[in-house]
């Protein structure tokens, strides 16, 4: 006990060589651009945060990605694990999760209309979704909330009738 006292007191102060600070102002700047060419505003982003906080399988994803996962996985829900598999891949950043670059959508932001807010069909809507946000299951989601949008309906392909 006393080791770890006079340790912590006594710590050695290293100065950073010009290479660290310069890796270190890198990754500021990348950080900070990820966060300013995603394609939302700050109250969306806001939001996003927020939810992700509240949501119990995000906050634990965030926990072991600050403080690393643990050995024994067995606690861990089912969809932390799911989401865990890449690990190597998420970033925390500011509140929010980023998988390549993606962000991880919470489960209650991902039934809102505004997956088709422009009414592009399903595929067209799901490319564009691809390109920016994750969840485990969204061209599922996706193309439920196409398939209920009066808009679309009527633009819809149908099945040929076959002439005799």
């Amino acid at each position: 006990m006393y080791i770890a006292d006079t340790l912590s007191r006594a710590y050695l102060q290293s100065k950073l060589s010009d290479a660290d600070r310069e890796l270190a102002e890198d990754l500021d700047v990348t950080v900070h651009s990820v966060i300013a060419s995603f394609p939302a505003s700050q109250n969306k982003l806001a939001e996003l945060r927020s939810a992700t906080e509240m949501d119990q399988v995000l906050s634990a994803v965030c926990l072991c990605i600050r403080d690393g996962i643990p050995t024994d996985t067995t606690l861990l829900q089912p969809e932390v694990k799911q989401i865990l598999k890449s690990a190597a891949e998420i970033d925390d950043i500011n509140g929010l999760l980023f998988l390549n670059n993606k962000l991880i959508v919470p489960q209650s932001c991902t039934n809102q209309s505004w997956m088709n807010e422009v009414h592009l069909g399903v595929e067209k809507t799901k490319q564009l979704a691809r390109s920016s946000v994750y969840w485990p299951g969204m061209g599922d989601d996706i193309e439920r909330v196409i398939n209920k949008c009066s808009v679309c309906q009527p633009f819809q392909r149908k099945q040929q009738h076959v002439r005799k």
